[in-house]
């Protein structure tokens, strides 16, 4: 059973989804190496390569014992912003700012990140991996789905979408109605309901 997006997402308008001025990319989870955080940041190394332009920002606590190397590779990449978790109406307004959202896990203890859907709520396109329940909840038409460990998939998957950014509004406003119609918390307490009763 799905879970939910938080109240303080569920109002956002249908309107609010379309950003397609410039790829800004958001990469918010625990900022560690099973989550894909290195080959987030190993893809955009790939894209500064090619001199395509973008932003990036990088939200999360980081572990501890990658601190040090994660550390290096938001301090030399200008075009990346990290800061600490935030919840709330800062994570609601984080989410609206991007409209890439970058989750390629293949973290042993992984189920349906709730990150996932929340960014769908927000109307991001989505990449993220085949891993555990992921694809209950996620397909290519969120987004795309990439390879585990290849930073260089991701950075295709970007550079297709900053090349084609006007053209990704459908996917956009379909996320936000597809997170909006199965990922509401009604939605999560009538399904729990359903199997209490049965």
């Amino acid at each position: 059973m799905p879970y939910f997006v938080e109240n303080v997402l569920n109002d956002i308008s249908e309107k609010e989804v379309v950003n397609t001025k410039s790829l800004r990319i958001l990469y918010l989870s625990n900022l560690m190496k099973g989550k894909g955080v290195f080959d987030v940041l190993k893809a955009l190394e790939i894209l500064n390569d090619l001199g395509l332009s973008y932003e990036a920002k990088f939200v999360g606590g980081i572990d501890v014992e990658n601190e040090e190397e994660v550390m290096s590779y938001l301090e030399k990449n200008p075009n990346i912003k990290y800061c600490k978790p935030i919840r709330g109406k800062e994570k609601k307004e984080i989410y609206l700012w991007a409209n890439v959202f970058v989750l390629p896990t293949y973290y042993i203890l992984e189920g349906q990140p709730i990150s996932l859907l929340e960014a769908m709520m927000a109307g991001n396109i989505i990449i993220t991996t085949d891993h555990a329940g992921i694809k209950d909840i996620c397909s290519e038409n969120n987004g795309f789905i990439v390879e585990k460990k290849s930073p260089q998939h991701i950075a295709d998957a970007l550079k297709t979408i900053q090349q084609n950014l006007s053209s990704y509004q459908e996917t956009m406003v379909g996320n936000h109605r597809y997170a909006k119609t199965n990922f509401r918390p009604d939605n999560f307490i009538n399904q729990l309901s359903k199997i209490l009763t049965d």
